[in-house]
């Protein structure tokens, strides 16, 4: 009988990291935090660009999000304005990170 490497349970232990299902999500759970955590601070690693609003148009700094185009970044008073009706996941996906890509 195995035993999970994790947490020491018997049951439902997956053949790959001999670890038990909650101890094997928790391991996938920490890797991508890891991961994400690397790609944030290579994002801070790129440069602070000045930016067009692509709401306003006004003048702004942040770094460049891959889903806008070339040069076009949020401001910061657009950023409160569409955070106030839209989800983090929808304001990540269009518009980056806030204090990496824009409210930096």
């Amino acid at each position: 009988m195995r035993t999970c490497e994790g947490c020491g349970n018997v049951k439902g232990i997956g053949e790959g990291l001999g670890l038990c299902d909650t101890c094997e999500a928790e391991s996938v759970r920490r890797y991508e935090a890891h991961r994400v955590a690397g790609l944030a601070e290579l994002e801070k690693s790129r440069p602070v660009l000045n930016l067009s609003c692509c709401c306003c148009g006004e003048s702004t700094t942040g770094r460049q999000w891959w889903n806008r185009d070339k040069g076009f970044g949020l401001c910061p008073s657009c950023a409160k304005r569409i955070g106030e009706t839209e989800t983090p996941e929808e304001m990540k996906s269009l518009y980056g990170v806030e204090g990496i890509h824009y409210n930096v």
